[in-house]
This record gives C-alpha cells, sequence and structure tokens, in this order.
C-alpha cells in the first residue's frame, strides 16, 4: 500500500523532532515498522540522514548544549583542582618536576579529548542545528505576525517539512 507524502514526513517528524523510536513513529502514524525502515534508508541514501536531523533537532533545542555546558563546568573545575594539586604549597614540593609534566601531558590529552567531545565532533550536525534553530525562529515569526491569515500559515506549513529535510541534506 503506497502511503502520502504527508504520511511519510509525518513518520520522519516523529521520528527527529519527537525523538521516538522508529517503531513508535510508524506506530503513531499507522504505517508498517519495514515500511519505515525502507523509508528511513532511502532517505539516508538520498542524503537526508534521519539520525544528523534527530541529534542536530536536539542539539538545536538547547537541552543537550545545557547539558554539555554543565559537563564542561565540571570538568574545568576537576582540571583546576588538580592543577592547583600540582603546585607548591608553600616552598613544600607535592610532586617532581617529571611527575607534573606528566600529570600536565595527561590533563592537555584529556582535555582535548573531553572538549571535541563535549563540541559534538561532528561540524555538520552543529551546522544543522543552527539552520533548524533559524527555521524554528522564522516559525515564531510567522506564527506571531500571520495567525491571522490562514492562507499564508497553510502555505508556511505545507513547505515547512520539506524544507527542513533540504536543510538536513545540505547541512547533514
Amino acid at each position: 500500500m503506497a502511503h502520502p507524502q504527508a504520511t511519510r514526513n509525518a513518520v520522519r517528524s516523529a521520528y527527529v523532532f519527537d525523538c521516538l523510536p522508529l517503531e513508535s513513529a510508524a506506530e503513531r502514524n499507522g504505517v508498517g515498522y519495514q515500511t519505515t525502515r525502507k523509508w528511513k534508508a532511502r532517505a539516508s541514501a538520498k542524503g537526508d540522514c534521519w539520525d544528523k536531523a534527530r541529534d542536530a533537532a536536539t542539539l538545536s533545542s538547547g537541552d543537550l548544549g545545557k547539558e554539555n555546558t554543565s559537563i564542561i563546568q565540571q570538568f574545568v573545575r576537576m582540571f583546576n583542582a588538580v592543577i592547583e594539586g600540582l603546585e607548591d604549597v608553600e616552598g613544600e614540593q607535592k610532586v617532581t618536576a617529571m611527575q607534573r609534566v606528566e600529570a600536565l601531558a595527561k590533563l592537555s590529552d584529556a582535555y582535548a579529548k573531553f572538549t571535541k567531545a563535549a563540541g559534538g565532533g561532528d561540524k555538520s550536525i552543529a551546522k544543522l542545528a543552527v539552520a533548524l534553530e533559524v527555521l524554528d525562529e522564522q516559525s515564531k515569526f510567522v506564527r506571531a505576525h500571520y495567525s491571522d491569515d490562514p492562507e499564508r500559515m497553510a502555505f508556511f506549513i505545507e513547505m515547512l517539512e520539506p524544507f527542513g529535510q533540504q536543510l538536513n541534506e545540505v547541512f547533514g
């Protein structure tokens, strides 16, 4: 049974923006799980990776950014505590110069790996997240300024999902 594009868009939206498991997104929209797997694979082959779009949507929502900020702050506090622990206190040497160098090298390595991981590592997802934030702001603007014009609202809503997919193809 062929499903209309609107159903495909609804499944993708449930997976990407509502973060539902693929099986739940399919069930919500009355589509078989195997069918949605095929849609997802075909979209990915065409450059629309639903997983990257989902990561970007999560990143653009701010939730992940807030969590990363908290983790980074904790790491920096620990980093500073270790540095302070390596310092001499009132002329009393706690560790040798070689131990200090080794500790700093390990800390630097850990910090580099941590900041790369906290930054997401995948710049395309970060770009897509910014694009989705802009799209979200445009959506808020349209709702605020054109909610009394059903024709414009309908046009905007009609183009919103396909344009989101195009953003994923371009930036994802």
